[in-house]
């Protein structure tokens, strides 16, 4: 069973880009510059759910 929640904390580089509303090709740089932290689990490279709200949170508070 937590094997499963942790999963669904695990973003692909398509659902980040989807969540960002950008494209793939700008979710790639992102991840590429270190700007959000993500994982290599076999030839996958995910984000997880607490990378996403920080650099969220990041971009909030640089625009304030």
């Amino acid at each position: 069973m937590e094997t499963k929640q942790a999963a669904s904390q695990l973003l692909t580089r398509d659902q980040l880009a989807q969540r960002l509303c950008v494209s793939v090709r700008t979710a790639d740089a992102l991840i590429l510059s270190k700007q959000i932290g993500s994982l290599k689990i076999g030839k996958r490279r995910l984000v997880s759910e607490n990378a996403l709200s920080a650099y969220i949170k990041k971009q909030e508070a640089a625009t304030r």
